[in-house]
Protein backbone atom coordinates (compact mmCIF):
# COMPACT_ATOMS: atom_id res chain seq x y z
CA UNK A 1 0.00 0.00 0.00
CA UNK A 2 2.21 2.82 -1.27
CA UNK A 3 1.63 6.80 -0.07
CA UNK A 4 3.00 10.01 -1.70
CA UNK A 5 3.63 13.11 0.15
CA UNK A 6 2.89 16.21 -1.51
CA UNK A 7 5.36 18.52 -0.66
CA UNK A 8 5.34 22.31 -1.73
CA UNK A 9 8.24 24.65 -0.66
CA UNK A 10 8.60 27.85 -1.44
CA UNK A 11 11.51 29.97 0.81
CA UNK A 12 11.23 27.56 3.43
CA UNK A 13 15.06 26.76 4.43
CA UNK A 14 14.05 28.26 8.28
CA UNK A 15 12.21 25.17 9.01
CA UNK A 16 12.71 22.95 6.24
CA UNK A 17 14.57 20.44 7.83
CA UNK A 18 12.79 19.61 10.63
CA UNK A 19 9.99 18.41 8.59
CA UNK A 20 11.82 16.30 6.55
CA UNK A 21 13.59 15.17 9.19
CA UNK A 22 9.72 14.55 10.97
CA UNK A 23 9.00 12.71 7.51
CA UNK A 24 11.58 10.46 6.63
CA UNK A 25 11.61 9.35 10.34
CA UNK A 26 7.30 8.03 10.00
CA UNK A 27 6.74 4.83 11.45
CA UNK A 28 4.92 3.80 8.22
CA UNK A 29 8.24 4.02 5.34
CA UNK A 30 6.47 2.37 2.11
CA UNK A 31 6.33 5.81 0.52
CA UNK A 32 7.70 8.32 -1.74
CA UNK A 33 8.02 12.41 -1.19
CA UNK A 34 7.23 14.54 -4.18
CA UNK A 35 8.85 18.01 -3.64
CA UNK A 36 7.72 20.77 -5.94
CA UNK A 37 9.62 23.92 -5.28
CA UNK A 38 7.95 27.43 -6.61
CA UNK A 39 11.12 29.06 -7.32
CA UNK A 40 12.24 30.10 -3.91
CA UNK A 41 15.07 32.45 -3.85
CA UNK A 42 16.80 31.10 -0.58
CA UNK A 43 18.58 28.02 0.57
CA UNK A 44 15.26 25.94 0.27
CA UNK A 45 16.92 23.99 -3.30
CA UNK A 46 19.86 23.18 -1.38
CA UNK A 47 18.84 22.08 1.69
CA UNK A 48 16.42 19.94 -0.89
CA UNK A 49 19.33 18.19 -2.65
CA UNK A 50 21.55 17.61 0.62
CA UNK A 51 18.23 15.08 1.45
CA UNK A 52 17.90 13.78 -1.53
CA UNK A 53 21.69 12.76 -1.90
CA UNK A 54 20.43 10.16 0.69
CA UNK A 55 17.57 8.83 0.56
CA UNK A 56 15.79 7.66 -3.38
CA UNK A 57 12.29 8.02 -2.27
CA UNK A 58 12.27 11.65 -2.75
CA UNK A 59 11.50 13.54 -6.08
CA UNK A 60 12.06 17.03 -6.36
CA UNK A 61 11.33 19.54 -9.14
CA UNK A 62 11.38 23.32 -9.68
CA UNK A 63 8.90 25.63 -11.11
CA UNK A 64 10.32 27.41 -14.09
CA UNK A 65 7.92 30.06 -13.01
CA UNK A 66 5.83 30.79 -9.92
CA UNK A 67 2.82 29.16 -10.24
CA UNK A 68 1.70 29.95 -6.48
CA UNK A 69 0.40 27.64 -3.61
CA UNK A 70 -2.82 26.06 -5.28
CA UNK A 71 -1.09 25.34 -8.28
CA UNK A 72 2.15 24.53 -6.94
CA UNK A 73 0.00 21.68 -5.58
CA UNK A 74 -1.59 20.42 -8.50
CA UNK A 75 1.44 19.92 -10.19
CA UNK A 76 3.14 18.26 -7.49
CA UNK A 77 -0.16 15.84 -7.43
CA UNK A 78 0.24 14.59 -10.85
CA UNK A 79 3.80 13.42 -10.31
CA UNK A 80 2.25 10.89 -7.55
CA UNK A 81 2.22 7.20 -7.87
CA UNK A 82 0.87 6.41 -4.37
CA UNK A 83 -2.91 5.03 -3.61
CA UNK A 84 -2.99 7.68 -1.08
CA UNK A 85 -1.95 11.07 -0.67
CA UNK A 86 -0.68 12.79 2.10
CA UNK A 87 -0.08 16.93 1.88
CA UNK A 88 2.80 18.26 3.45
CA UNK A 89 3.34 21.89 4.32
CA UNK A 90 7.54 23.00 5.08
CA UNK A 91 7.10 24.59 7.91
CA UNK A 92 5.39 22.02 10.17
CA UNK A 93 6.36 18.74 12.31
CA UNK A 94 4.80 15.35 11.81
CA UNK A 95 4.67 12.99 14.93
CA UNK A 96 6.12 9.80 13.79
CA UNK A 97 3.02 7.79 13.63
CA UNK A 98 1.46 10.91 11.03
CA UNK A 99 0.83 8.16 8.13
CA UNK A 100 0.10 5.19 10.48
CA UNK A 101 -2.77 6.82 11.61
CA UNK A 102 -3.92 8.07 8.65
CA UNK A 103 -3.91 4.74 7.14
CA UNK A 104 -5.07 3.23 10.33
CA UNK A 105 -8.67 4.83 10.49
CA UNK A 106 -9.43 5.61 6.78
CA UNK A 107 -11.32 2.45 6.21
CA UNK A 108 -13.27 2.85 2.97
CA UNK A 109 -13.59 6.71 3.21
CA UNK A 110 -11.95 9.03 0.17
CA UNK A 111 -10.72 11.20 2.70
CA UNK A 112 -9.30 11.64 6.28
CA UNK A 113 -8.35 14.43 8.39
CA UNK A 114 -6.98 14.64 11.85
CA UNK A 115 -6.25 16.71 15.07
CA UNK A 116 -2.81 19.21 15.60
CA UNK A 117 -0.62 20.76 18.47
CA UNK A 118 -0.39 24.57 17.56
CA UNK A 119 2.85 25.28 18.29
CA UNK A 120 4.93 28.91 17.57
CA UNK A 121 7.50 30.11 15.45
CA UNK A 122 10.65 28.52 17.66
CA UNK A 123 8.35 25.07 17.45
CA UNK A 124 7.12 25.41 21.59
CA UNK A 125 4.09 24.31 22.56
CA UNK A 126 0.93 26.21 22.83
CA UNK A 127 -0.80 23.92 24.99
CA UNK A 128 -3.90 23.96 22.13
CA UNK A 129 -4.90 22.11 19.48
CA UNK A 130 -6.67 22.82 16.01
CA UNK A 131 -9.82 20.95 17.97
CA UNK A 132 -9.68 23.17 21.17
CA UNK A 133 -9.54 26.11 18.78
CA UNK A 134 -12.82 25.30 17.71
CA UNK A 135 -14.57 24.53 20.27
CA UNK A 136 -18.29 25.29 19.34
CA UNK A 137 -17.80 23.18 16.21
CA UNK A 138 -19.63 20.16 16.26
CA UNK A 139 -17.53 17.07 14.83
CA UNK A 140 -19.72 14.46 13.78
CA UNK A 141 -19.05 10.62 13.45
CA UNK A 142 -20.45 9.53 9.96
CA UNK A 143 -19.71 10.27 6.82
CA UNK A 144 -23.12 12.26 5.58
CA UNK A 145 -23.23 13.94 8.97
CA UNK A 146 -19.33 15.86 8.40
CA UNK A 147 -20.23 16.30 4.88
CA UNK A 148 -23.17 18.55 5.58
CA UNK A 149 -20.76 20.62 8.11
CA UNK A 150 -18.36 20.52 5.78
CA UNK A 151 -20.47 22.65 3.35
CA UNK A 152 -20.77 25.61 6.13
CA UNK A 153 -17.42 25.14 8.09
CA UNK A 154 -13.94 23.59 7.13
CA UNK A 155 -12.70 21.15 9.65
CA UNK A 156 -10.17 18.99 7.51
CA UNK A 157 -7.24 20.85 8.04
CA UNK A 158 -4.82 19.90 4.68
CA UNK A 159 -1.42 19.00 6.39
CA UNK A 160 -2.93 16.98 8.67
CA UNK A 161 -5.02 14.82 5.99
CA UNK A 162 -4.70 12.21 3.86
CA UNK A 163 -6.73 11.36 0.49
CA UNK A 164 -7.39 8.42 -2.20
CA UNK A 165 -5.55 9.23 -5.70
CA UNK A 166 -8.75 8.13 -7.21
CA UNK A 167 -10.89 11.25 -5.47
CA UNK A 168 -7.65 13.71 -6.88
CA UNK A 169 -8.68 12.64 -10.26
CA UNK A 170 -12.58 13.61 -10.31
CA UNK A 171 -11.49 16.49 -8.47
CA UNK A 172 -9.04 18.27 -10.59
CA UNK A 173 -8.23 20.78 -12.47
CA UNK A 174 -9.20 22.82 -8.96
CA UNK A 175 -11.66 25.78 -10.06
CA UNK A 176 -10.20 29.19 -10.50
CA UNK A 177 -12.24 30.75 -8.18
CA UNK A 178 -11.83 28.48 -5.49
CA UNK A 179 -8.86 29.43 -2.86
CA UNK A 180 -8.03 26.12 -0.72
CA UNK A 181 -7.23 22.51 -2.36
CA UNK A 182 -8.06 20.52 0.90
CA UNK A 183 -11.54 21.99 1.33
CA UNK A 184 -12.05 21.57 -2.28
CA UNK A 185 -10.73 18.02 -2.07
CA UNK A 186 -12.90 17.18 1.64
CA UNK A 187 -16.22 18.55 -0.35
CA UNK A 188 -15.37 16.66 -3.03
CA UNK A 189 -15.48 13.64 -0.82
CA UNK A 190 -18.55 14.19 0.44
CA UNK A 191 -20.02 13.49 -2.98
CA UNK A 192 -18.71 10.46 -2.94
CA UNK A 193 -17.40 7.80 -0.49
CA UNK A 194 -17.39 10.77 2.34
CA UNK A 195 -14.54 12.34 5.02
CA UNK A 196 -14.02 10.83 8.14
CA UNK A 197 -12.86 13.17 11.01
CA UNK A 198 -10.34 11.79 13.93
CA UNK A 199 -8.97 13.58 17.12
CA UNK A 200 -5.88 12.19 17.04
CA UNK A 201 -2.73 14.66 17.37
CA UNK A 202 -0.88 13.96 14.01
CA UNK A 203 0.81 17.12 13.38
CA UNK A 204 2.75 19.74 14.82
CA UNK A 205 0.92 22.81 13.51
CA UNK A 206 3.17 25.94 13.52
CA UNK A 207 2.29 29.44 13.49
CA UNK A 208 4.57 31.49 12.64
CA UNK A 209 4.57 35.12 14.86
CA UNK A 210 2.49 37.72 12.57
CA UNK A 211 -0.31 34.86 12.92
CA UNK A 212 0.07 34.22 16.80
CA UNK A 213 -2.85 36.45 17.81
CA UNK A 214 -5.65 34.22 16.49
CA UNK A 215 -4.37 31.87 19.00
CA UNK A 216 -3.96 33.61 22.00
CA UNK A 217 -6.10 33.34 25.27
CA UNK A 218 -9.83 34.14 24.96
CA UNK A 219 -10.81 37.29 25.95
CA UNK A 220 -13.92 39.41 25.62
CA UNK A 221 -12.18 42.53 24.29
CA UNK A 222 -10.15 40.28 21.82
CA UNK A 223 -13.29 38.62 21.11
CA UNK A 224 -14.47 42.19 19.80
CA UNK A 225 -11.55 42.67 18.14
CA UNK A 226 -11.68 39.89 16.31
CA UNK A 227 -15.67 40.26 15.30
CA UNK A 228 -15.00 43.80 13.90
CA UNK A 229 -12.26 42.68 11.82
CA UNK A 230 -14.21 39.90 10.38
CA UNK A 231 -17.12 41.82 9.83
CA UNK A 232 -14.93 44.26 7.53
CA UNK A 233 -14.49 41.39 5.26
CA UNK A 234 -17.49 39.26 5.77
CA UNK A 235 -18.77 40.38 2.02
CA UNK A 236 -14.97 38.50 1.06
CA UNK A 237 -15.61 35.08 2.95
CA UNK A 238 -19.33 35.02 2.08
CA UNK A 239 -18.47 34.88 -1.81
CA UNK A 240 -15.97 32.54 -1.16
CA UNK A 241 -18.18 29.64 0.34
CA UNK A 242 -20.39 30.77 -2.53
CA UNK A 243 -17.89 30.41 -5.74
CA UNK A 244 -17.26 27.01 -3.75
CA UNK A 245 -20.57 25.69 -3.63
CA UNK A 246 -21.25 26.94 -7.38
CA UNK A 247 -18.04 24.61 -8.18
CA UNK A 248 -19.15 21.95 -6.63
CA UNK A 249 -22.80 22.00 -7.91
CA UNK A 250 -21.44 21.30 -11.30
CA UNK A 251 -20.35 17.73 -10.34
CA UNK A 252 -23.06 15.00 -10.52
CA UNK A 253 -24.45 13.60 -6.96
CA UNK A 254 -27.52 12.11 -6.01
CA UNK A 255 -30.60 14.49 -5.56
CA UNK A 256 -30.11 14.34 -1.65
CA UNK A 257 -26.85 15.59 -1.90
CA UNK A 258 -27.94 18.61 -4.53
CA UNK A 259 -30.61 19.65 -2.10
CA UNK A 260 -28.08 19.71 0.95
CA UNK A 261 -25.87 22.31 -1.61
CA UNK A 262 -28.66 24.52 -2.75
CA UNK A 263 -29.03 24.75 1.03
CA UNK A 264 -25.82 26.05 1.71
CA UNK A 265 -25.85 28.33 -1.12
CA UNK A 266 -29.08 29.97 -0.14
CA UNK A 267 -27.33 30.65 3.26
CA UNK A 268 -24.29 32.28 2.67
CA UNK A 269 -26.14 34.15 -0.22
CA UNK A 270 -28.38 35.59 2.47
CA UNK A 271 -25.51 36.40 4.36
CA UNK A 272 -24.02 38.17 1.91
CA UNK A 273 -27.29 40.04 0.94
CA UNK A 274 -28.04 40.33 4.28
CA UNK A 275 -31.57 38.85 4.95
CA UNK A 276 -33.19 36.51 6.81
CA UNK A 277 -31.34 37.21 9.63
CA UNK A 278 -33.03 35.07 12.25
CA UNK A 279 -33.71 31.94 10.13
CA UNK A 280 -30.00 32.70 9.94
CA UNK A 281 -29.78 32.97 13.41
CA UNK A 282 -31.51 29.80 13.87
CA UNK A 283 -29.26 27.68 11.91
CA UNK A 284 -26.34 28.99 13.89
CA UNK A 285 -28.24 27.43 17.22
CA UNK A 286 -29.10 24.15 15.41
CA UNK A 287 -25.81 23.24 13.84
CA UNK A 288 -23.44 24.14 17.01
CA UNK A 289 -25.52 23.11 19.76
CA UNK A 290 -22.94 20.25 20.60
CA UNK A 291 -20.76 21.82 23.33
CA UNK A 292 -17.94 19.51 24.87
CA UNK A 293 -15.17 21.85 25.95
CA UNK A 294 -14.83 24.43 28.91
CA UNK A 295 -18.81 25.24 29.54
CA UNK A 296 -17.55 29.18 30.43
CA UNK A 297 -15.52 29.68 27.67
CA UNK A 298 -17.28 27.65 25.24
CA UNK A 299 -20.54 29.67 26.12
CA UNK A 300 -18.57 32.93 25.63
CA UNK A 301 -17.47 31.90 22.09
CA UNK A 302 -21.13 30.47 21.71
CA UNK A 303 -22.23 33.75 22.64
CA UNK A 304 -19.95 36.09 20.94
CA UNK A 305 -20.85 34.82 17.64
CA UNK A 306 -24.07 34.47 17.86
CA UNK A 307 -24.19 38.21 18.38
CA UNK A 308 -21.48 38.51 15.58
CA UNK A 309 -24.13 36.69 13.55
CA UNK A 310 -27.09 38.88 14.36
CA UNK A 311 -24.78 42.53 14.38
CA UNK A 312 -22.53 41.80 11.93
CA UNK A 313 -23.93 38.99 9.75
CA UNK A 314 -20.73 36.47 11.07
CA UNK A 315 -21.08 33.11 10.06
CA UNK A 316 -19.05 31.32 12.97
Amino acid sequence: MKVSIALATYNGSSFLREQLDSVLAQSFQDFELVIGDDCSTDDTPSVLQEYIAKDSRIQFFKNEKNLGFKKNFEKIISYCSGEFIAFCDQDDIWTTNHLETLLKNIGNHDCIGANALIIDENGISQNKTLLEYWPVHYMPHNAEELFIHELYSNVIQGTASMVRKSLIKDSLPIPKNVKYHDYWFALNAGLHNGCKYIPDVILHYRRHSKNVSAYQKFSIIQAIKDLWKISKNRKNFYQDNINIIENLSLKEMSEEKRLLLNKALCFFQNLSDNKHRWSLVKHYIKNYNTITFSRKKVWLLYTYRLLGLIIFGIKG
